[in-house]
C-alpha cells in the first residue's frame, strides 16, 4: 500500500516537471507573437484618428486603441493637428493595405469627418449687370390730390362719380 502511494507521488510530481517544461517551452514563442511594435506617424492634412486606425488596423472602429495610447498628447480625439507626432501599436512585419497620401487626396471632401485639403483659392471674376425695375412707378395726372378728396379712377365706385 505504502509503495503504490509513492508510486502515485512520484508519477504526479513527473508529470508536474514535464507540464512546466513544456509550458516554459511554448512559453516565449506565444509571447513573441503577442508583443507589439511601436510606429510614429506624423499627422498630415486631412488626417483624422478613423483615417489612422483604418490604415493600421484595417477597422476605423479601433481609433480608440491610437488614443489610448497618445492621451497625453491628444486632449480631445476630434482633434489632431497636422505635424503632430503619433504612437502607432502594430504587429511585427506590418504592412498597410492601402495608399494612406492616395486615399486622402482623391476621398478629401468626400468622407465625413475628414477636412478637405487646402489649396490654392480659385480666382473669382464679379461682373455686374444694369438691374431694370420689373415696375415703372406712374404719376397721378393734375399734380397732388388735395385734402379729403378722392381719387378718381377705376378704384372708385360709379355712383359716386356720377352726381358730381
Amino acid at each position: 500500500m505504502k509503495k503504490a502511494i509513492i508510486l502515485a507521488v512520484v508519477a504526479v510530481i513527473g508529470l508536474m516537471i514535464v507540464c512546466a517544461g513544456y509550458s516554459q517551452e511554448t512559453a516565449p514563442s506565444e509571447q513573441k507573437a503577442a508583443q507589439k511594435v511601436l510606429r510614429v506617424h506624423q499627422v498630415k492634412a486631412g488626417e483624422n484618428l478613423h483615417l489612422l486606425s483604418a490604415y493600421y488596423y484595417g477597422d476605423a472602429r479601433q481609433w480608440r486603441k491610437i488614443w489610448e495610447l497618445n492621451k497625453k498628447e491628444i486632449k480631445n480625439p476630434n482633434r489632431i493637428n497636422v505635424g503632430q507626432m503619433i504612437k502607432v501599436e502594430v504587429d511585427p512585419g506590418w504592412s498597410p493595405k492601402f495608399d494612406l497620401d492616395k486615399f486622402v487626396a482623391e476621398n478629401a471632401g468626400k468622407t465625413p469627418g475628414m477636412k478637405k485639403v487646402a489649396t490654392k483659392a480659385p480666382t473669382v471674376e464679379r461682373t455686374f449687370e444694369e438691374v431694370k425695375p420689373l415696375v415703372v412707378p406712374r404719376l397721378l395726372e393734375g399734380g397732388t390730390p388735395k385734402e379729403g378728396s378722392k381719387p378718381e379712377g377705376k378704384g372708385t365706385p360709379p355712383s359716386e362719380t356720377e352726381g358730381k
